[in-house]
């Protein structure tokens, strides 16, 4: 039963130490909250975080209206709202692109 309770006492001990390590580590992508580009206008994206790390940043977009490359250069592909998340050693953030199309219509 000592034994038992020593584990509990450490696993906890150990739950709240990682939790609280991971917490104040955070990334932050530096454009704003929202970004509203035409169809073929390109922007990049930017990044900073507050731990050492070796790794890079990982961009995703989430949907098809944009593209996204591996330096976080967006570019919008067809009218539409889209989220771009950044990822960096676990830490995630994200922004709001608007593609839309202002080509003019000539009757």
């Amino acid at each position: 039963m000592k034994k038992l309770l020593i584990l509990l006492v450490f696993l906890l001990i150990c739950l709240f130490s990682c939790t609280e390590i991971t917490s104040n580590n955070t990334v932050e992508i530096t454009n704003g909250e929202e970004i509203t580009l035409e169809v073929g206008e390109s922007i990049e994206l930017t990044a900073k975080h507050n731990f050492v790390s070796e790794s890079t940043y990982a961009w995703y977009a989430m949907n098809s209206c944009i593209l996204v490359s591996e330096t976080g250069v967006v570019t919008g592909v067809k009218e539409g709202t889209c989220i771009v998340r950044v990822v960096i050693d676990g830490c995630k953030d994200t922004i709001i692109i608007n593609v839309v199309d202002n080509k003019e219509i000539t009757l």
